[in-house]
């Protein structure tokens, strides 16, 4: 269960919101270790759960800004930036007629 600041869209007020989930460190190890396999998965789960209030378990929009976003941005680049230099590569060695 993760656990922020936001905002209560039925209590209309900043409250404590909770989604299901496991926490940033945990996926963060899953991606490293099945070498980006879980990294899909992690975004299937972040995009389906949704944050709820904690007072009333209405919808909630979370406020609070997370420590590891940055890594969610560092393991998409580091995972899909060689595929799209070899991709470019690829279109140029093509082109040129190789």
């Amino acid at each position: 269960m993760q656990e922020a600041l936001g905002y209560c869209l039925r209590c209309d007020k900043k409250v404590r919101v909770r989604r299901a989930g496991m926490g940033e460190r945990v996926n963060f190890f899953l991606t490293l270790a099945t070498l980006g396999l879980w990294l899909w998965i992690w975004v299937l789960i972040t995009i389906v759960t949704r944050w709820r209030c904690s007072e009333c378990e209405g919808r909630a929009a979370c406020i609070d800004a997370n420590e590891y976003d940055y890594l969610r941005g560092a393991v998409l680049l580091f995972y899909l930036l060689p595929w799209v230099i070899w991709s470019i590569y690829q279109l140029g060695w093509r082109l040129l007629g190789h």
